[in-house]
């Protein structure tokens, strides 16, 4: 091969690299840049919904989060890990005003949840109901190991509620609710159902 061959082979040869690392360097700001995950926030968070049915449990799959303000026994404030802020409603729990002694339960669930949460690192598990009426995201909610929802449920802070639809953990829920009931523990100690 001539030399002029081998220069002309070179330098298409460097010119081919040249334009796919423009390419290159143009798709991955594109995806990085942060108008774009805003902008896509969305439509990130229905996809995650379809996939979440094959993650049952904590691990890959949940959404990141760092809880900021607990709002009430059932309502936290997080930054979701790409930096946007969002409200979530804990899923298939209802923290009543009071129990049947007249204990604000409220105001207990949310002390447990501001001593045990308060800037801490949270999963997020979502199910069928993605959003409630007041647009606040809806899901279970994982510290380490343990469940949230569950261990409200656990202490008789909460009641089983929600759509029959949500069902990922809706059999510890029921079990959880059912423990604290014979226990009598927090709504469930006195002679009524809350409601």
């Amino acid at each position: 091969m001539s030399k002029m061959k081998k220069a002309a082979l070179i330098g298409f040869s460097c010119a081919l690299i040249g334009v796919g690392l423009i390419g290159f360097h143009y798709i991955i700001n594109e995806v990085n840049s942060p108008s774009s995950q805003l902008d896509d926030y969305t439509e990130v968070l229905d996809t995650y919904v379809i996939d979440t049915y094959s993650y049952r449990s904590y691990g890959p799959g949940l959404l990141d989060a760092e809880v900021l303000n607990i709002i009430d026994g059932e309502t936290l404030q997080v930054r979701m890990e790409d930096g946007t802020p969002e409200t979530i409603k804990l899923l298939q729990i209802e923290v009543p005003e009071s129990g049947l002694s007249g204990t604000s339960m409220d105001h207990s669930a949310e002390q447990y949840l501001s001593s045990l949460l308060a800037g801490q690192q949270i999963g997020l598990d979502t199910d069928v109901t993605v959003r409630d009426e007041q647009g606040n995201l809806t899901a279970s909610v994982f510290f380490g190991e343990m469940l949230i929802n569950e261990e409200l449920l656990k202490r008789g802070y909460a009641k089983v509620s929600g759509s029959p639809a949500d069902n990922l953990y809706t059999e510890q829920y029921q079990e959880a609710e059912q423990a604290a009931r014979s226990a009598k523990l927090g709504i469930w100690n006195g002679p009524a159902v809350p409601e």
